[in-house]
């Protein structure tokens, strides 16, 4: 359990982290970037917390899966959470797999905005 906890805590020091490197993105207008980066700063909020509980999620999609069960189903977050997610996941996947995205300054403040939220959400919950 030891090494859970100090795992939560580096991922939630990289969430943080990345949090920030997303807004420095966006403020540059490097609007891929923030997008990615902001996917990358929940992702590591979320494996914070499920090293906590003691969870292990081996890829991306079974973080997200993992996600939903414990903090979506068990309503310590609001379902809007879930579904941000997935659109995160989704623009991730545009942004890093396409040769020349289309992403507009108003939908890269939207999702660093709504990311930071993400972030600071979760890391509040304080799993049993």
């Amino acid at each position: 359990m030891e090494k859970s906890l100090k795992e939560a805590q580096d991922y939630e020091i990289r969430a943080r982290r990345e949090i920030a490197e997303a807004r420095e993105h966006l403020n540059k207008a490097f609007l891929e970037t923030a997008a990615s980066t902001a996917y990358y700063a929940c992702f590591y909020a979320i494996h914070s917390q499920l090293a906590r509980l003691g969870v292990l999620a081996g890829s991306h999609k079974q973080a997200g899966v993992e996600f939903r069960r414990h903090f979506i189903l068990n309503n310590l977050l609001d379902k809007k959470y879930s579904r941000f997610w997935t659109e995160l996941s989704k623009w991730r996947q545009t942004v890093d797999y396409t040769a020349l995205p289309v992403i507009d300054e108003e939908k890269g403040k939207e999702l660093v905005d709504m990311a930071e939220d993400f972030v600071m959400v979760l890391l509040k919950i304080k799993p049993a």
